[in-house]
């Protein structure tokens, strides 16, 4: 239990960030990602944004299309040598203009992206600003940390328009990390923040609670991005602990396998038993995404995974379809939101997006998932019909036939113990080759064990081991292979020239005539074991002939030879 312990201390300080690098922590109000707002002032601006349906544009200069008759008579002063420096909008901001369109802009895109790839809003309104100290004695720094958050987002109407700060409908809340870290490095309980209190009679509160340790509140608003979805993570697992440290999947992660129930792999032939009545899937699916999709029948934890485009996506969308005929709920949890809409899209296709909603959205909210509940309970049950269970039935039958095919196709035919897949996968590796007629004797009633003795002991004869592997991998006629001359050889493309063949002749004599026929005569493409053992053998070549007779090289090898 203590190795138990410690690797779910190890997870859960690794989910929570309280260095200096923590905006929520340590707030830097110059850096790119933050914008200190100067006007409205702080309880004026908590005031106006807190309103329904609140939006403030940012102040930018004045200029023809804002006001015509204004912008007329600025023009006129600047003739005279008198500019005068017009903004115009509800916001203002510290740094220049150059400044406050680069950061603004840098907080709207990545603000945008977070909300479009995970359905979490980083961007936030601070009020006020807590000067802690961080650290003690002569080491401690002084640190800005936001106080109260108020989530928004950056809008803009058109190209051109200015550019609006509105409210996002989520709740304004206190600074959940630096919360957290006060009230666990310093035991301070900073008092509750409820929404309903002013704005500055809770800033006073905070103070009084911090003053002890000479610390104050910074009345000031600044917008920035922030992050803290880990740290909900943090707590969850700290109100779970007990039922974390008991749950078998989670022990296993730490090590301990010993409740963890043993992994029952799909009995092989259990997808062709299957009925199709039984079997709910909406998209394709090959045989190991089969399996996947009963293991997560049967209850099974187990990780799927793969490179781009291999279809888990597919087999998430069927393990959903199937997993709604049972009977059972799905929660389908993601970290991007691209990989929630991508199976989601493929239910909705399949008819099945009355069936599934959507929750990590940052469009959802509470009144718009009660009202698709309600939709969902009021929707009319729908039967079906009989000529699709008879279309079911012509599909059980139409599997058993391919399944026999497929049985058939890789069963070893006796005696040779080989089936015609294998034997179809070897003549493939010989389509180069040139067709060649010859007859081997006895070949139906050949058998492994005879085949196997043969080839051993062909293998262990140097005479003869490279020609009859020549002979049997090219097809070629015993006297087309005993005629062939290292002229008739190119090792560089591995072909070879067929123009001759070798007749024995009584008392051991032998004439070299042409091919059986004017067609014989051609070049074949070499299999690549044939290129590499006549290359070899030609290095070491003493004769014209490529395979001559051992006692006279000068001779070609007789014909006859072979079978003796």
């Amino acid at each position: 239990m203590q190795a138990i312990d410690a690797r779910l201390d190890q997870w859960q300080s690794e989910l929570l960030d309280l260095t200096r690098r923590n905006r929520m922590l340590n707030y830097r109000t110059s850096s790119p990602s933050t914008l200190s707002i100067l006007e409205p002032g702080f309880d004026e601006l908590y005031a106006r944004m807190s309103a329904e349906g609140a939006a403030l544009s940012f102040q930018r200069p004045l200029d023809r299309a804002t006001d015509a008759r204004v912008y007329s008579v600025l023009a006129l002063m600047e003739s005279l040598g008198e500019p005068l420096n017009v903004e115009v909008g509800d916001i203002r901001t510290a740094g220049t203009l150059l400044e406050r369109q680069r950061v603004l802009a840098n907080l709207r895109q990545k603000a945008r992206l977070a909300m479009e790839e995970q359905g979490a809003g980083i961007l936030y309104l601070s009020f006020g600003l807590l000067n802690w100290r961080d650290g003690e004695g002569a080491q401690s720094v002084m640190r800005l940390a936001p106080l109260v958050l108020m989530p928004v987002a950056i809008t803009q109407a058109s190209v051109g328009a200015p550019l609006m700060l509105e409210r996002r409908d989520e709740e304004v809340m206190l600074n959940p990390t630096l919360d957290y870290m006060l009230r666990t490095a310093y035991g301070l309980e900073l008092p509750p923040f409820d929404g309903e209190t002013a704005l500055e009679e809770y800033m006073q509160r905070v103070e009084d609670a911090v003053s002890a340790r000479g610390w104050r509140v910074q009345r000031a608003a600044s917008l920035g991005l922030l992050s803290f979805l880990k740290l909900s993570m943090y707590q969850d697992m700290e109100r779970n602990r007990e039922q974390m440290r008991s749950h078998p999947i989670i022990r296993a992660l730490a090590g301990d396998t010993a409740e963890l129930a043993p992994f029952s792999a799909v009995e092989p032939g259990f997808h062709d038993a299957q009925e199709p009545r039984d079997c709910f899937q909406v998209v394709g699916a090959d045989s190991s995404q089969q399996d996947a999709i009963e293991l997560s029948r049967r209850g099974v934890s187990f990780i799927m995974q793969g490179p781009p485009g291999t279809g888990k996506s597919q087999t998430i969308t069927n393990i959903i379809s199937q997993a709604l005929a049972d009977g059972r709920r799905v929660l389908f949890v993601a970290e991007k939101m691209a990989a929630l809409q991508v199976v989601y899209r493929k239910l909705q296709d399949a008819g099945l997006s009355d069936f599934c909603l959507p929750i990590h959205s940052h469009k959802a909210n509470k009144r718009d998932v009660l009202r698709e509940l309600g939709r969902m309970l009021e929707l009319d049950q729908r039967q079906v019909r009989s000529e699709a269970l008879s279309q079911l039935d012509q599909l059980m039958k139409l599997r058993g036939e391919l399944g026999d095919y497929a049985r058939e196709l890789h069963s070893p035919v006796e005696p040779l113990g080989v089936s015609p897949y294998e034997a179809l996968g070897e003549l493939a590796g010989l389509c180069g080759c040139a067709d060649a007629a010859f007859d081997l004797p006895g070949a139906a009633a050949l058998t492994r064990a005879e085949l196997d003795a043969f080839l051993a002991v062909v293998e262990q004869d140097e005479v003869w081991r490279d020609f009859f592997h020549t002979e049997l991998m090219t097809g070629l006629r015993r006297g087309e292979i005993c005629g062939l001359q290292w002229s008739d050889f190119d090792g560089n493309t591995g072909t070879l020239k067929v123009c001759r063949t070798l007749h024995s002749q009584r008392k051991g004599e032998y004439t070299v005539g042409e091919t059986k026929t004017n067609q014989g005569m051609r070049t074949i493409i070499l299999p690549h074991s044939v290129t590499e053992i006549l290359r070899r053998r030609k290095v070491d070549a003493i004769s014209q002939w490529i395979f001559p007779d051992p006692v006279k090289p000068e001779d070609p090898v007789d014909p006859n030879a072979a079978y003796r």
